[in-house]
């Protein structure tokens, strides 16, 4: 697949996999970087799909079911946070199909984010069918862009129902998604209209006897695989392809052996990924036998920005300037641009490595979900920045801080030391 399909797929995972675990931004690009570098980019998305896997089991948690999976289950954060729960839509939308049926719960929508909760029930009996899930925004006339940012069973690359991944069981009674209005994948874009969403399905369903490789990619740290090991494995499913037989890996993805499947390489540029995976596995493999859609309109929350310009300087020299700031009952976004004051140097990745930037909010909680950085064509770096918020506020504080002071800032919702005070930045919210 083309870098810029594979970088949406692989940061996609990351957002959603790797939030709320004890890694810090460096650590997070790192990983990336290894993942998407060299000449092998097609052949690390099934590396990175089984670390989601073993990952998926870490992320989902059963609660109690009452009248069917809620919001505040899958977000117990806010239940104190009146405004977020004041807007929390029942819909209680239910279709049943020949081979499962499905329930969306609840959803919230904060002018950035939408989240909605839902329920899949596989039919006793019936054939395993592979779901390509789509989510779409209309305000306006205008279709928005949209991302996933976070999932407790969804993933880019469809999902199986039943769960076909050996050895793992997903709870599809309690899937929670998270999706935010965005242009490039992190930062967000607030609307003040509201909004038309759906949530539509594709159920594909295959007469080919299914089997599973061998072995699977290694994970990432392990040992590379020689050019002749990947060529070997790749075979595997044109050779399945060839034989009319459905081949997946250890982590049941679909994509590898779709990708195996002869087709125009425009293609890869060309079709959004959930149309070109659909395109290829229903050339021949597949059948769409059932289409469902789930709709709701949703009126934004009012988003709170900036009243000011904001610029800073950081601890090791370099100037932050506040390109776009949002705040919306339950999530923060921030992006910073970092320049050299005195110099046309470009400024490259290990120039920030060893800071993080930290975000306390007056009268509310803060927690970190997600944060990038990386280097833009003018020779500047981005720092973009998704916080979650238990409350309303006024005010933001950002602090730089070093890596490994960072998440006992976070954890105490407060500097910890007078250095850090001096280093604290105050920004008003209109």
């Amino acid at each position: 697949m083309k870098d810029n399909r594979l970088e949406q797929r692989i940061q996609h995972s990351l957002n959603a996999e790797l939030s709320g675990l004890n890694t810090t931004s460096w650590q997070r690009d790192q990983f990336f970087e290894n993942a998407t570098g060299g000449t092998k980019v097609k052949r690390k998305v099934s590396v990175v799909g089984v670390l989601i896997a073993a990952l998926m089991l870490i992320t989902i948690t059963a609660f109690a079911l009452t009248n069917g999976f809620g919001i505040l289950e899958y977000h117990p954060d806010q239940s104190a946070n009146q405004a977020y729960v004041d807007n929390i839509m029942t819909l209680n939308q239910t279709w049943d199909g020949k081979y499962f049926s499905a329930t969306i719960h609840e959803a919230v929508f904060d002018g950035m984010k939408m989240t909605f909760t839902m329920s899949i029930s596989p039919k006793e009996n019936a054939d395993p069918v592979f779901v390509i899930p789509r989510i779409t925004a209309i305000s306006g006339g205008k279709e928005l862009h949209t991302f996933t940012t976070h999932s407790n069973v969804f993933m880019d690359d469809g999902f199986w129902v039943p769960c076909m991944e050996p050895d793992v069981i997903y709870d599809y009674d309690h899937i929670g998604v998270d999706v935010i209005l965005t242009d490039d994948f992190v930062t967000f874009n607030p609307v003040e209209d509201q909004v038309e969403w759906a949530v539509s399905f594709d159920v594909l369903h295959t007469d080919w006897p299914i089997d599973y490789t061998a072995e699977d990619e290694p994970m990432i740290g392990e040992p590379e695989w020689t050019d002749s090991d990947y060529e070997k494995y790749e075979h595997q499913f044109v050779k399945a392809y060839e034989e009319k037989r459905v081949l997946l890996n250890q982590a049941a993805m679909l994509s590898p052996f779709a990708d195996a499947v002869p087709h125009d390489p425009s293609m890869e540029d060309e079709m959004v990924f959930p149309d070109y995976l659909e395109t290829l596995l229903t050339q021949d493999a597949f059948t769409i036998e059932e289409k469902f859609v789930f709709s709701f309109t949703a009126d934004p929350l009012p988003v709170k920005h900036e009243k000011q310009s904001v610029n800073f300087e950081t601890p090791n020299g370099l100037l932050a300037q506040v390109e776009s700031l949002s705040v919306s009952v339950d999530q923060i976004g921030i992006k910073l641009r970092i320049t050299r004051p005195d110099s046309d140097q470009p400024l490259q990745l290990e120039d920030w490595q060893g800071w993080l930037i930290a975000v306390l909010a007056q009268g509310a909680e803060t927690s970190f979900p997600e944060s990038n950085y990386g280097p833009e064509e003018d020779g500047s770096l981005h720092y973009n920045m998704r916080w979650t918020i238990t409350g309303e506020t006024n005010q933001l504080i950002l602090i730089p801080v070093e890596d490994e002071l960072y998440f006992d800032v976070i954890k105490n919702q407060g500097p910890v030391t007078e250095e850090q005070q001096a280093r604290m930045v105050y920004i008003d919210l209109e």
